[in-house]
């Protein structure tokens, strides 16, 4: 691969005719130095000489304006637009008008644009039917996993999810925000996931699979779910989950084989008196009403439970009772009450001797629990499952879909940008100052997962901006008073998109100008965005076009009028352009996220700069 030069040709150009000038006012002021040396007199030659010079500097900046217009610049356009059709992110035969000047060179430009595309079309055929018959093998794995009673989930190691079918998004889209590369521990609580894959990971793959029992985080359900590690070689890739939801059948009854799974109030009384020590006195007090189903992470519960119990037994005197009433765990004994500072050591204990292990107080407050103390008594609430929990409302049908690229990701750092998921997003504003006034009408945004648009995972939101939208705002958007009289504030929606966004690479055309409006309304200062302004300054640096509409002309991308100005529109035109953008990034050696931030960085320093001058 040949080397990139690190000037421009333009540039280059330019310092050849300074030299020649330069040149050509050194043997002019040498020639005119040599007759005054030789006759003795100066001001015969003075005024030829300043004529002389001027004159060449001239012509030079004549012939090097002519130059530049005609064959540099058309040069660099005809560069890019081949560079364009080579990696396959423009079709279409070049204009030749860009070098009718060059002579050879335009038809042979031609030529090759010509052959690429011959080979694309060939290539693209071959593609086609290769994409077709995996299109049948992904239908095929579609049936199978629609045809299963069982929700599926496959997921990293890191928790991301990778594949789903539609129980799965039906069985936990009440939870919270679900899609490819979501963090399914938003959804399902992390210490049982990670526990359960420890297991796994310590039999080194003798133990196929371990079935477990996970309480949802938001719903208030118990599901049941067996999980099935997935490896390459020896090392571990993510894992399978297969869930159903139980919580109807585990709290209409206490009798059958699933109840006596699931973490109930008896498994409470077995771990109190697992947790005592061996010479304490254990006196159990009837239990109020019937045994009653816990809606909690097991692990943590039994976990956070058995610590209080043993921080009790070292402080009480005597014998310990316990009670489980309708809504709490009691404990008490003879002697004072934890002290203040008893139970804060409590609360900051870790769970496990592990680095980052959840504390007590992680856990309380993930579950919403109360921990009271009066003298010779301590009650713990608990997270009680009510009937009727588990009914869920089924999301809008979408296909299922998979990447398990996303298995194999390195550090973010040093991810290809191609291999990063983003959230491409626009914004609708009453007018183009935040400071003067204006304020959002309209939020949308469109995820992009490996380098492919996901067409059902959007984001799109109106917004009352509690004042009046002009009307010369409304002719571009078409969004008036009545139509978001009735939307949430700005507060509420910026929320909903943060959540929606969380864990991916913000993406805007003209970021700063989005991020003032949503940073008014409360955003986080901390989001990693990019801005396709700069990216497209970067991989264009001679176009002096970088709006939007000029990026589509160049690179293809086509953006319907009915959706022009408005925000998802904006937004998914957005998608498509930094998509085509990546590939000429990568020519000017910007692979990694890292990289594209530095050099964004750069550039817009480099305008601040210039913008003072």
């Amino acid at each position: 691969m040949a080397t990139r030069h690190p000037w421009p040709l333009r540039l280059r150009m330019a310092l050849f005719f300074a030299l020649i000038v330069l040149g050509s006012a050194a043997v002019i002021i040498g020639g005119a130095w040599w007759g005054m040396v030789r006759t003795g007199y100066g001001a015969p030659f003075v005024m030829p000489a300043v004529v002389g010079i001027v004159g060449v500097a001239g012509i030079t900046a004549w012939v090097w304006l002519m130059f530049d217009e005609n064959v540099a610049r058309p040069l660099e356009r005809l560069a890019s637009a081949l560079t364009l059709r080579a990696r396959g992110v423009a079709d279409g035969s070049v204009d030749l008008e860009l070098g009718k000047y060059l002579g050879d060179i335009t038809p042979a430009v031609g030529e090759v644009a010509r052959v690429l595309a011959e080979r694309r079309e060939a290539e693209q055929e071959r593609l086609t039917r290769e994409t077709a018959r995996l299109a049948g093998q992904r239908e095929t794995l579609g049936l199978v996993l629609q045809s299963l009673a069982d929700a599926v989930i496959v997921a990293t190691t890191r928790h991301r999810i990778t594949l789903m079918n539609r129980e799965a998004e039906r069985l936990l889209a009440p939870e919270g925000q679900v899609g490819l590369d979501r963090d399914i521990t938003t959804l399902l609580y992390r210490e049982t996931l990670e526990d359960a894959l420890a297991v796994l990971h310590g039999q080194g793959g003798r133990m196929p699979h371990l079935d477990l029992m996970l309480a949802t985080q938001a719903g208030g359900r118990v599901l049941t779910g067996r999980m099935t590690l997935l490896r390459d070689g020896q090392e571990a890739q993510g894992y399978t989950l297969a869930l159903r939801n139980i919580t109807d059948r585990v709290a209409g009854s206490t009798e059958d084989a699933t109840a006596r799974e699931v973490f109930t109030t008896d498994t409470l009384i077995e771990v109190v008196a697992r947790a005592l020590p061996s010479d304490t006195a254990f006196r159990l007090r009837g239990s109020d009403g019937a045994r009653a189903v816990l809606c909690a992470d097991g692990v943590a519960m039994i976990r956070l439970v058995a610590r209080l119990v043993s921080h009790v037994a070292d402080t009480a005197t005597g014998d310990i009772g316990v009670r489980v009433s309708q809504d709490a765990l009691h404990l008490s004994w003879d002697g004072p009450a934890l002290d203040d500072a008893a139970l804060a050591a409590w609360r900051a204990a870790q769970l496990k001797a592990a680095h980052g292990a959840p504390s007590v107080a992680d856990v309380l407050s993930a579950h919403g629990l109360r921990i009271r103390s009066e003298d010779g008594h301590v009650s713990l609430n608990l997270p009680l499952l009510q009937t009727g929990a588990g009914a869920a409302t089924a999301p809008e049908a979408r296909p299922e879909f998979y990447d398990f690229d996303l298995m194999t990701h390195p550090d973010v750092g040093r991810e290809a940008l191609a291999d990063l998921t983003y959230v491409v997003f626009d914004t609708e504003t009453t007018g183009l100052s935040p400071s003067g006034g204006d304020r959002l009408v309209q939020i949308a945004g469109q995820r992009i997962v490996n380098g492919r648009i996901q067409p059902g995972d959007v984001f799109d939101r109106l917004v009352n901006p509690g004042r009046p939208i002009p009307p010369a705002a409304t002719k571009i958007h078409g969004l008036s008073d009545a139509g978001v009289a009735h939307a949430p504030d700005a507060a509420e929606v910026v929320a909903a998109f943060e959540h929606y966004a969380e864990g991916a690479v913000w993406i805007a055309h003209n970021a700063p100008f989005d991020m003032a409006f949503l940073a008014q309304a409360g955003a986080r200062a901390d989001a990693v965005v990019l801005d396709t302004v700069l990216l497209s300054a970067l991989a264009f640096p001679h176009e002096a076009d970088h709006t939007l509409d000029g990026l589509a002309t160049r690179l293809d991308v086509t953006i319907p009028e009915a959706l022009r100005h408005t925000a998802l529109g904006d937004a998914v035109a957005t998608a498509e352009v930094f998509l085509k953008l990546l590939p000429l990034l990568d020519r000017q050696g910007i692979t990694t996220l890292k990289q594209a931030v530095d050099a964004c960085a750069t550039l817009h320093g480099l305008r601040r700069k210039q913008a003072k001058y």
